[in-house]
């Protein structure tokens, strides 16, 4: 009896370890998973990727619209002087100088993924806006031509921060803003020629400085890593100090070429007060003329362009 007793209580152990060898096992397995969830509540399964440091690219482009300041201004109010100082009341004018204004406006981000959803952006654009005016004076039989071709671009480096903020499971709102470091330049082109005389000078010019800039876009998910966009900044930058090489030409004597600044002044005559535009090595020292600076050129204005962005 002892002996059946004894061994139905090693039976009874046998059998309580083999049921309990599931359990243990079970444990075993389900003890690596249990700091998954922990995870998870950090990072959300969709945001996976988007937690980790990642490089994003921008390409854009579209149409530009810059302010210029002195050089509609200063041209404009020089083909005034010109019309009151070299012809005589009765010439007749045709045409109007056209202002610079719209242009192309283009150029490439690298985005910086720092968080999820947000970084820092750097950039390089191009930005340019040019325009042919004619202008036609008649007096009797005799015509003369002025012709104005006047072109403004700049090279912004760009640094500042971005936030790429979903709307919805395809729409995407991006948010950027910074500053620029503006490489100007502008390209003065003047001309004129009647039956038998013309003249012409070409300075192109350098000029430096920093700008600002901010701007919103509207994307669309193509695909996971791929998104079409529209596109709408404003910018506000300023450059003064253009400085270059002109070279004047005629008939009668051979090209001369000059280190020049393009000045901004006031010239004062009986007709009125009118703005004037000309690259020279020094201003002319005369009481005709008054408020004489350097020029400056506006690059501020706003964009509105379309691009592709992609993240690696």
């Amino acid at each position: 009896m002892e002996q059946k007793a004894k061994f139905v209580v090693r039976i009874a152990v046998l059998a309580l370890v083999l049921l309990t060898l599931p359990v243990w096992s079970q444990d075993e397995e389900e003890k690596p998973g249990l700091t998954a969830p922990i995870v998870k509540i950090g990072t959300p399964a969709g945001n996976k990727e988007l937690a980790k440091f990642h490089v994003g690219l921008r390409f854009q482009g579209g149409l530009g619209y810059l302010g210029c300041g002195d050089v509609n201004s200063g041209l404009a109010g020089l083909l005034d002087v010109w019309t009151y100082g070299l012809f005589p009341p009765g010439a007749i004018r045709t045409g109007e100088y056209k202002p610079v204004h719209a242009g192309f406006n283009g150029g490439a981000d690298v985005l910086l993924y720092f968080q999820p959803r947000w970084g820092l952006i750097l950039g390089a654009e191009y930005l340019q806006s040019s325009r042919t005016s004619e202008v036609k004076f008649n007096i009797g039989s005799d015509n003369t031509y002025f012709t104005f071709a006047p072109r403004v671009s700049a090279i912004p480096l760009k640094l500042g921060l971005f936030a790429d903020l979903p709307l919805g499971e395809k729409l995407n709102l991006f948010l950027q803003g910074g500053a620029g470091y503006y490489l100007g330049r502008f390209h003065y082109e003047l001309s004129f020629a009647s039956v038998d005389n013309w003249r012409s000078i070409v300075a192109d010019t350098e000029a430096k400085n920093i700008g600002c800039h901010g701007g919103a876009a509207l994307e669309l998910k193509l695909s996971k890593k791929l998104f079409l966009f529209v596109e709408a900044l404003g910018r506000y930058a300023r450059l003064s100090g253009f400085s270059g090489t002109a070279i004047a030409t005629s008939p009668d004597e051979p090209a001369i070429t000059n280190r020049v600044i393009i000045y901004f002044a006031h010239v004062n005559m009986p007709e009125g007060r009118f703005h004037f535009l000309y690259p020279t090595s020094t201003f002319p020292d005369d009481p005709s003329y008054s408020e004489v600076r350097e020029a400056v050129v506006d690059f501020s204005g706003f964009s509105a362009r379309a691009g592709l962005r992609i993240r690696f």
